[in-house]
């Protein structure tokens, strides 16, 4: 056929469109449905043209024809699934002067389609097998097809410079992609068309991804500096700037609905998220209008719902095997989303330094808090995490603690943020938790602590451990030295714990600050605190450790040699025996390490001498010196034979009653009671009310004493005395039990006052000469008692002592 009968052909057809439009305002409704069909027929005999020969004035004409787009009925979707596949044909022309109108035409036709949607959703399932859906469920589908061709044919236009086409294009994929979302997101409700609409949705999306990047592949990104400003930049970077991030939107949003599907819409999540990630490397990360940040919180939530669901199921059935192909369910996806969040934050690390990483360290504070809850932390500490090693048939499941994922966890995200502007929030955060009560986050944030020193730049580390040396000097108090959960205490663990990782430079540099030469009090305390949490004594230089024990040492034996009663009421309370704490915190450093216990072990023979002579003074104050340094150092040590420490003179080893026998099994019962009473002294502290009325009843247990007193001094005259002429004579009588249950409170009461007497000590509820003046009394009141309870067990008094009482 000629061209010019084809030229005629469609004249004599757009005709008689026109006047079939024109007739519908005049018809009456019965004779409406006769006119559509009649267009319905008009259109597909124009559809079945020959286009290859038509005039590029007749594809005008045509495509001017088919921008009336409405609906009203089935019929209506009828002819408007006409008009699109006459669309669709011309499309494949490249017409470049019917370019506007035929996406004008897509963009009406999406418009209309997501509104008929939404009605067609609302409808009964029934309803929706009847013509009018199925007709219009095919339109639908021809209309992303359209959309799909559509965005095809623009990749072979590289001429944009004019400013209205380009506007049509920006609106065009705005709407085309709303529809291809709303459209998958209704997939699975449509049930004939759910495959296909998926299948035609992947296409579209594909369409786009392409149009994007060769629209970029066009513009010099040189000159369109991310430090311009918006109105600086030319049109066509706009442009692609504008549908670029337009596309990136929109296929995050269709990532996120691909993703909710289940495994249903494998190919959708695949193709949407890896086109966000290949859009986001256009111009090498020039799009700082895109919210990058809100595409990677999307991924991170995408990446913990199904670890939640994971975690909850599976904690359920501890007893159970996981198999494979389970793990992989989870796992395979949370992978992706991982793998794709991690390229996206590689492209845009300066963008995510103000977003997402700050975001992200904020949510610390909310995770301790999850953790402390019991539930929580118990399954964290039981709950092993199935990991896949290997691929295909070698793959494998391999199980490792939760709490140690947890740990990887927060190492890497330090990783991450180590050169963004969230490292000083996550500075402050575990700061801010140095001393958190529970032990797990106390053992999670030392941790990181601990990573930091052990990959951080010298001058960083340095800073760090300054600013906790000062805080430490700030909580130093010689009360706080003795209490092992104070905050001092707590902080000098932590730096010890630290310096195990720092270098030996940095190890000197916090000893010589804390301890210094030794000769002030508090550097006394620094060295106890520091010894008695494990300090790396190994990591000094060998010149600046032989000095520092060596100056102990000398300490010790001076405080020794000097020690007497007047030294203890001079010395603060708080402070007295220091030297002998230090020398045992010493000696238990020494022995954290694997020794022989052999006899031929120089250092095993030293540390036995050592606790010989301090086991056997027999001075009250030091014997509770000594024995709290044993305590410490048998809580330290990992030798096993501790009796080897003990000599066989040790003062807790002698019989109370008698103070003559001696055994290793007297000192052990002793040492368990001290320890015991230590801890409660530690738990439980009393109230100055408390000490007040111990006072009190210290004075009235003075009179009684007083009166006993009596007793003692007679008994040496009572041998034998003579009795009246009532046979009296020479006679003694046996102790009346009331005197010995008297004798036995008098010991409970002397006991409660030396522990009240302990504390008081440790805590400096008084001054000091009031403290002493108890002191003294105490010492006075316990040698007259314990010489009247010898009195009492021979079982027998004087009569005339007994009289003398009342």
């Amino acid at each position: 056929m000629a061209e010019g009968s084809f030229s005629t052909d469609i004249q004599r057809i757009l005709a008689a469109i026109k006047s079939s439009e024109a007739s519908l305002f005049f018809f009456l409704p019965s004779q409406f449905l006769f006119i559509v069909e009649d267009r319905v027929q008009l259109f597909n005999v124009l559809g079945r043209i020959e286009l290859k020969d038509v005039s590029e004035s007749d594809y005008a004409s045509v495509v001017n024809c088919l921008v009336n787009f409405t609906c009203l009925d089935v019929t209506q979707c009828m002819l408007n699934r006409s008009i699109i596949l006459v669309a669709l044909s011309y499309v494949d022309f490249n017409l470049s002067s019917c370019l506007p109108q035929i996406l004008t035409l897509g963009v009406k036709a999406s418009v209309w389609c997501g509104k008929h949607l939404k009605m067609s959703l609302l409808s009964t399932e029934e309803s929706q097998e009847d013509e009018h859906s199925n007709v219009f469920y095919q339109l639908l589908v021809e209309i992303l097809r359209f959309s799909a061709s559509s965005f095809s044919t623009l990749l072979k236009f590289t001429d944009f410079d004019d400013k209205e086409l380009m506007d049509i294009v920006e609106i065009f994929i705005l709407e085309a992609l709303n529809l291809t979302k709303d459209s998958i997101s209704d997939a699975k409700k449509i049930q004939s068309f759910g495959s296909e609409i998926l299948k035609v949705g992947h296409m579209v999306i594909d369409a786009v991804v392409k149009l994007c990047k060769v629209r970029s592949e066009l513009v010099n990104w040189e000159d369109s500096d991310e430090k311009q400003l918006k109105l600086d930049k030319p049109t066509t970077v706009h442009h692609v700037i504008n549908i670029t991030k337009c596309a990136i939107e929109k296929l995050s949003q269709i990532g996120v609905l691909a993703a909710n599907n289940g495994g249903n819409s494998v190919n959708i999540l695949n193709v949407s998220w890896k086109g966000v990630v290949s859009l986001l490397q256009i111009g090498g990360g020039h799009f700082t209008e895109v919210n990058v940040a809100s595409i990677v919180l999307t991924l991170l939530a995408l990446i913990m719902e199904p670890l939640k669901c994971a975690a909850q199921a599976w904690s359920s059935s501890l007893n159970e095997a996981i198999s494979v192909t389970e793990a992989k369910r989870i796992f395979v996806p949370v992978k992706f989303y991982l793998i794709n969040a991690v390229k996206i934050c590689s492209l845009y690390s300066l963008g995510l330094d103000g977003d997402v990483k700050v975001a992200i360290t904020h949510k610390l504070h909310w995770f301790l808090d999850i953790l402390v809850e019991e539930d929580v932390y118990s399954h964290i500490l039981v709950l092993q995490f199935p990991l896949l090693y290997g691929s295909g048939k070698t793959a494998e499941l391999v199980w490792q603690p939760m709490f140690t994922s947890l740990l990887q966890a927060f190492k890497t995200f330090m990783i991450v943020i180590s050169s963004s502007t969230a490292w000083e929030e996550l500075e402050s955060f575990l700061l801010e938790n140095f001393f958190h009560p529970h032990f797990l986050c106390w053992e999670i944030v030392m941790e990181c602590w601990c990573f930091m020193l052990r990959h951080a730049e010298t001058q960083v580390a340095n800073n760090i451990l300054s600013k906790l040396c000062s805080l430490l000097k700030l909580l130093a108090s010689s009360d706080s030295v003795f209490l092992p959960y104070s905050s001092f205490r707590k902080l000098a663990r932590s730096i010890c714990m630290l310096l195990t990782y720092g270098a030996q430079s940095m190890v000197n540099k916090v000893y010589m600050s804390l301890v210094g030469d030794g000769r002030s009090q508090l550097s006394s305390i620094f060295c106890l605190a520091l010894f008695m949490e494990g300090f790396p004594l190994d990591l000094l230089t060998k010149e600046l450790r032989n000095t520092s024990i060596q100056r102990i040492m000398s300490d010790y034996f001076d405080f020794i040699d000097n020690f007497d009663e007047a030294s203890l009421v001079s010395c603060s309370s708080g402070l007295f025996g220091v030297p002998v704490f230090i020398l045992s915190a010493l000696q238990s450093l020494t022995n954290t390490h694997e020794i022989s216990e052999s006899d031929d072990d120089a250092k095993s023979c030293a540390a036995w001498e050592l606790y010989h002579l301090l086991l056997k003074e027999r001075h009250w104050a030091l014997i509770h010196l000594a024995i709290t340094a044993f305590g410490n150092f048998a809580a330290g040590t990992r030798c096993n034979q501790l009796w080897r420490f003990v000599p066989q003179d040790a003062a807790l080893s002698y019989d109370i009653a008698s103070g003559m026998e001696s055994s290793k099994e007297t000192f052990m019962v002793e040492f368990g009671k001290f320890l015991k009473k230590e801890i409660a002294l530690l738990t439980v502290a009393p109230s100055p009310e408390q000490l007040e009325l111990l006072g009190r009843e210290g004075l009235v247990l003075k009179q009684m004493v007083q009166k006993i007193s009596v007793i003692a001094e007679e008994s040496e005259r009572c041998e034998i005395m003579e009795v009246d002429h009532k046979n009296q004579s020479n006679k003694k009588r046996k102790l009346p039990d009331g005197i010995s249950k008297g004798v036995e409170l008098l010991k409970s009461g002397l006991k409660i006052i030396g522990d009240g007497l302990s504390q008081w000590q440790l805590n400096h509820f008084d001054t000091t000469e009031l403290h002493m003046k108890y002191l003294t009394q105490f010492s006075q009141l316990e040698d007259v008692i314990t010489h009247f309870e010898e009195l009492a067990g021979s079982g027998e008094v004087c009569s005339s002592s007994i009289q003398s009482i009342s």
